[in-house]
C-alpha cells in the first residue's frame, strides 16, 4: 500500500468517513460511561487525516495491510478519542470513575466496539459519506498525496 493509493479520491472519503465514524461512536461511548453528555463530537479534518496517515505508515509493509486497515483505523480513532476525552476531563480520570487502562487495553484487544455501535456507523455512514464526497474532490486528493509525499522526504 502506498500513499497515492491509499488517499486517492475514492480512498480519502472511505477513510475519513471511517475515521469520523468510529471516532463519534468511541466518543458516545465514553459519554456514556462517564455520564458526561458535554462533548465536541466534531472530527477535525487534518488530525483525522494525520492519524490516517500514521495508521497507513504502521502497516504499509504488512502483506495484509489492505484487509486490517478499516480496523486500524478504527483503533486509532477509539484512541484519539480516548486522548481528546482524557485531555478534557482529567477530572474523572484523577479520581478513577474512568477507568483509561482498561479502556486502552479493550481497544488494542479489539473488543471496544459492539455490535450497537458498529450498527451506528452503518446507519450513519452514508451522510457522513456524502459530506465527505463533497469535501474531498480529485484535486484536493492529489494536494494531500502531494503535501504527505513531501513530508516523506
Amino acid at each position: 500500500m502506498n500513499i497515492k493509493e491509499a488517499f486517492n479520491q475514492k480512498n480519502c472519503i472511505k477513510n475519513l468517513c471511517a475515521y469520523e465514524l468510529y471516532y463519534q461512536v468511541s466518543l458516545g461511548k465514553l459519554s456514556s460511561l462517564s455520564k458526561i453528555n458535554d462533548l465536541d463530537y466534531e472530527v477535525d479534518f487534518t488530525l483525522a487525516l494525520g492519524s490516517i496517515y500514521e495508521v497507513i505508515q504502521d502497516i504499509k509493509d504488512l502483506k495484509n495491510a489492505k484487509e486490517i486497515l478499516d480496523n486500524e483505523i478504527q483503533k486509532q480513532a477509539a484512541m484519539d478519542a480516548m486522548q481528546n476525552f482524557v485531555n478534557a476531563n482529567l477530572e474523572l480520570i484523577k479520581n478513577k470513575s474512568i477507568k483509561v487502562d482498561d479502556l486502552i487495553n479493550e481497544i488494542n484487544d479489539e473488543t471496544f466496539f459492539n455490535e450497537t455501535m458498529n450498527e451506528v456507523c452503518e446507519i450513519n455512514y452514508q451522510e457522513v459519506s456524502n459530506k465527505y464526497k463533497s469535501l474531498i474532490t480529485k484535486e484536493l486528493s492529489i494536494e494531500i498525496i502531494k503535501s504527505l509525499n513531501d513530508l516523506m522526504k
